[in-house]
């Protein structure tokens, strides 16, 4: 039980930590896009875009070739080069991209006179996967702790129970036979317990037959 333990926490341990994340990571990264087109659909050109978060920066390319940034680009990014190579980088209409150490998504979207592209890190993501870690998989571990504990008990009874049966099996013939003395929980092996004691007492009134007519004779 304490291997079937180990195994299970190694399991949850591999399940939580390497593979869940990948499965949700593509839902997580479309959620970013989908904000991020959200975003870049609210920023205005020479308007008010204080109400966007400060999670995403932006950049404004206009139809003459003017480049206009938002003030967090730079702190966003955290890049070493010129935002034009960023911008040559870019080849769909949203994906992700390495600046530096870091992964970095973005979105496009085209407007009339500008196109307005949004960024943002990848911060999103990893406070998502530490939630998971943090709040999921202890709840799981207690989880597997309660029912482990739970089936040990429960094993225990069982094998208590059978150590009892063999017992009075083994004693059938002797004098030190105990009929009567039920287990707690009315189950199979309940059952099979009163099923002994029937059997035991069938045997014992045959040999007091048997004794009775060897007596007559």
């Amino acid at each position: 039980l304490i291997a079937i333990t180990a195994l299970a926490l190694v399991i949850s341990i591999f399940s939580f930590g390497v593979i869940l994340p990948r499965v949700l990571k593509p839902f997580y990264e479309q959620n970013i896009y989908e904000s991020l087109q959200a975003a870049a659909r609210y920023i205005k050109f020479c308007g008010n875009n204080n109400n966007l978060s400060k999670d995403i920066c932006y950049v404004i390319l206009t139809k003459s070739g003017a480049v206009y940034l938002s003030e967090n680009l730079n702190e966003m990014l955290d890049i070493n080069t010129s935002i034009e190579s960023v911008l040559q980088k870019l080849t769909n209409s949203y994906g992700k991209i390495n600046l530096g150490n870091s992964t970095h998504y973005y979105a496009v979207i085209e407007k009339d006179n500008y196109t307005t592209v949004t960024f943002t890190n990848n911060s999103w993501i990893l406070e998502q996967e530490k939630s998971l870690l943090t709040i999921i998989f202890p709840t799981t571990i207690v989880t597997i702790l309660i029912t482990t504990a739970l089936t040990y008990t429960w094993s225990s009874e069982v094998v208590y129970k059978i150590k009892k049966l063999k017992k009075k099996t083994e004693s059938l013939n002797t004098n030190n036979y105990v009929v009567g003395k039920d287990f707690s929980i009315d189950d199979e092996l309940n059952t099979l317990n009163k099923s002994i004691d029937t059997a035991y007492l069938s045997l014992k009134e045959k040999d007091e037959y048997k004794n009775y007519m060897f007596r007559k004779n």
